[in-house]
C-alpha cells in the first residue's frame, strides 16, 4: 500500500472548517440577537402608545361624562 500524500494536511482542512463555521454561527447569533433586540425595543414602544391612548380614552371619557 503506497501512502497517501495530501496537498493539505486533513486535520488542517477540518480545522479551517470548523473555525469557519464557528465564524459564520457567531455572526448570525450576533445578527440575530441585534434582530430580536429591535422587536423588543418595537414592542416596547408599541406597548407605551397604546398605553397613552387608553389613558387618552379614559380620561376623555371621564370629561364627557362629568
Amino acid at each position: 500500500m503506497k501512502k497517501r500524500s495530501y496537498r493539505f494536511s486533513p486535520s488542517i482542512v477540518v480545522f479551517v472548517l470548523l473555525f469557519s463555521s464557528a465564524v459564520i454561527w457567531y455572526q448570525t447569533d450576533s445578527l440575530s440577537s441585534a434582530f430580536l433586540d429591535q422587536i423588543h425595543k418595537d414592542m416596547r414602544e408599541r406597548t407605551e402608545l397604546v398605553r397613552y391612548m387608553v389613558s387618552n380614552l379614559i380620561r376623555n371619557n371621564d370629561k364627557a361624562v362629568a
